[in-house]
C-alpha cells in the first residue's frame, strides 16, 4: 500500500454494492434495489458522498507527509522553504517546485513551467550562496503528462445537454496539478457530478506517475444517456 494512500479508494459500483448489502444484511430484508426509486437515489448520494470523503481523506494524509517532508528530514543541509524561496526569485513563471532527496546530501529540484529555467535556476543558487556546501543539487523541468479522460454521464430528461457538457469541462479546467500529484478514478467521477447530472461512470485507471511528472488534462469526452 502507498504510504500517501491510506484509504482505498473504491470505484462507484464497488461501494453502492457495499452499502446496499450492509442495509439487506442490517434489515435482515432482500431489498429490491429499483434504479429510479427515491431510495435508490439516497444511496446514490452516500455512495458520492463516500467517495469525496475517502479522497479527502488520502488528500489529507499527502499534505502532512508533504510537511513532514521538508527541511532537515531527508538530511539535507539547505531548507525546503530556503530552496524554494531562492527557486521562486529567478521568475514568477513557475507553477510548483518539488524538492526531496533520496540520497543524503543530494537535492533534487523539479519546477513546473511553460519554460526552461534550469540553467537559470542553478546559477542563481550558486551565485546567491543558497547551496549549503554539503548539498548536491539537480534541477529538472517536470515532464508533462498528458492525459484524455472519457466519461458517461446520465442526465435526467430534458436537461440542457450543451449546458452540462460546459459545466463539467469548466469543473476540469480548474483543475491544477502539483508535481507528482496522481488522478483517481473517484476524483474524475467527482468533478462531473454536477447540478443536472443523475450518475457519472468512467473507466479511467488511476495514475501513478513519477516524481518529476505533473499531470495536465487535454480532452474530455463525455457521452451522454437521458433517463426516460
Amino acid at each position: 500500500m502507498e504510504i500517501e494512500k491510506l484509504i482505498e479508494e473504491f470505484d462507484y459500483q464497488t461501494i453502492k454494492k457495499e452499502i446496499q448489502t450492509d442495509i439487506k444484511n442490517e434489515f435482515n430484508n432482500d431489498l429490491t434495489f429499483i434504479e429510479s426509486d427515491s431510495f435508490s437515489l439516497i444511496v446514490e448520494a452516500f455512495v458520492y458522498r463516500e467517495m469525496k470523503l475517502r479522497a479527502r481523506i488520502n488528500q489529507a494524509i499527502r499534505d502532512a507527509f508533504a510537511i513532514i517532508n521538508t527541511d532537515d528530514t531527508n538530511n539535507t543541509a539547505g531548507s525546503d522553504s530556503a530552496y524554494k524561496r531562492a527557486i521562486r526569485e529567478v521568475s514568477t513563471n513557475i507553477d510548483d517546485i518539488k524538492i526531496y532527496s533520496s540520497i543524503p546530501g543530494v537535492v533534487e529540484i523539479i519546477y513546473h513551467s511553460d519554460e526552461d529555467l534550469t540553467t537559470a535556476i542553478l546559477n542563481h543558487l550558486y551565485k546567491d550562496e543558497v547551496k549549503p556546501l554539503t548539498d548536491v543539487v539537480n534541477v529538472s523541468k517536470a515532464e508533462i503528462l498528458k492525459l484524455d479522460i472519457s466519461i458517461n454521464v446520465t442526465v435526467y430528461s430534458g436537461t440542457d445537454l450543451v449546458a452540462i457538457e460546459t459545466n463539467i469541462k469548466k469543473a476540469y479546467d480548474s483543475l491544477i496539478f502539483k508535481i507528482h500529484e496522481n488522478l483517481t478514478n473517484s476524483k474524475v467521477i467527482s468533478l462531473a457530478h454536477i447540478d443536472g447530472v443523475h450518475r457519472v461512470s468512467s473507466d479511467f485507471i488511476d495514475t501513478n506517475i513519477l516524481p518529476m511528472q505533473v499531470i495536465e488534462i487535454e480532452n474530455i469526452n463525455i457521452s451522454f444517456e437521458e433517463l426516460v
